[in-house]
């Protein structure tokens, strides 16, 4: 596990890609390291990267972003960011970007 200021990373790889388990909460504070970190993990490791939100309580506007510049840094890798297990307060506002995002959100 990757553990930041308010969040915690853990990566799973499988044949069709990586599974990225977040916890706790996506923030200011690490939202540079998330930037970073993800793309950098993931590259070379298969075409789909899943966000795993379900641990994952809040996201404020930095978080937002971040997801969108790793959805956007991956597609360029190649790959295709995939969100799941999404809570309702974190979907309702994940689909309002979804149009400017290259991201799936699953069930």
């Amino acid at each position: 596990m990757i553990r930041f200021n308010y969040m915690g990373l853990e990566f799973q790889q499988h044949p069709q890609g990586v599974d990225v388990f977040a916890t706790g909460e996506l923030q200011f504070y690490d939202s540079q390291k998330f930037m970073k970190t993800v793309p950098e993990e993931a590259k070379g490791k298969g075409r789909n990267v899943t966000l795993d939100m379900g641990e994952l309580k809040f996201i404020d506007s930095a978080g937002l972003g971040a997801v969108l510049y790793v959805s956007e840094a991956l597609r360029m890798q190649g790959q295709k960011l995939i969100l799941r297990n999404v809570n309702q307060y974190n979907r309702r506002v994940l689909e309002k970007i979804a149009p400017v995002g290259t991201f799936d959100i699953q069930d």
